[in-house]
């Protein structure tokens, strides 16, 4: 099973690939690491590039986005590792949470289980959508925390899915929101100037859940940031901006 860690790191390259099309600099990649994440060689010279991601730190629910966002993710995942690990047959699985219930107090393993155990029961007939809200079956079939499910039993494995659509607020993409991400890495600096003197800072937003859910402002956002270059990536949809600096600008 793959660890949080090479998780990340497998998440850091994604970014990196796409900053290296968006941006069309004749960069080659000379090592992976820590801290800086990259080094690269650019136009002759060695830069280190620290990626990070934004994330909305609050949408005015009982908990960060980010962390229920990585605790819904968790009980499906186990959920549909279970189901299968009992033969259940290929699914494609839609669940709703309810939005406004602190995830943190909610047993991953339990919550697993149930879902597992409710699709098996279950049983879906191929190619027929079934859409089952909480409140219409047995209560107790159900962690409390669903608000609904839709499910679909395909041919194949190949066709199967599991998600956990949410909606979030969206907020505008302006400095306010990418300064807290600037501050935590320009905290490690020095640190990563004792590895290599150029570093850049590649913010990176993937804006597919709630946490990310970013529209830009009309104004390209002006950063107080150490960095000698700071970038924005976002990948959905797909752009790449140089930002100005504070005592630049």
């Amino acid at each position: 099973m793959e660890s949080n860690t090479e998780r990340k790191k497998a998440r850091e390259r994604g970014f990196l690939h796409a900053f290296l099309q968006l941006s069309n600099l004749p960069a080659k990649v000379l090592e992976e690491r820590e801290a800086p994440d990259f080094l690269l060689e650019v136009e002759g010279r060695a830069i280190g590039l620290e990626v990070t991601e934004v994330f909305i730190e609050s949408n005015g629910g009982p908990v960060a986005p980010k962390v229920a966002e990585s605790i819904v993710g968790e009980i499906v995942t186990r959920a549909r590792r279970r189901y299968e690990v009992q033969g259940g047959k290929p699914l494609h699985v839609s669940i709703g949470f309810h939005s406004r219930v602190d995830m943190r107090h909610v047993s991953k393993r339990e919550a697993a289980d149930e879902i597992a155990c409710f699709l098996l029961a279950l049983d879906p007939p191929l190619n027929k959508l079934m859409k089952c809200q909480r409140r219409a079956v047995d209560r107790d079939a159900l962690p409390e925390q669903i608000a609904f499910m839709q499910v679909l039993a395909v041919p194949d494995q190949t066709m199967a899915d599991w998600w956990a659509p949410q909606a979030g607020w969206v907020a505008p993409l302006i400095a306010e929101f990418l300064q807290p991400s600037v501050d935590e890495k320009s905290r490690k600096i020095e640190q990563y100037r004792q590895v290599i003197e150029e570093v850049w800072l590649l913010l990176a937003i993937e804006g597919k859940g709630p946490s990310q859910l970013f529209e830009p402002s009309g104004e390209i956002p002006v950063v107080a940031s150490p960095f000698d270059r700071t970038y924005l990536l976002s990948i959905f949809p797909r752009s790449l901006q140089l930002l100005p600096r504070a005592f630049d600008a």
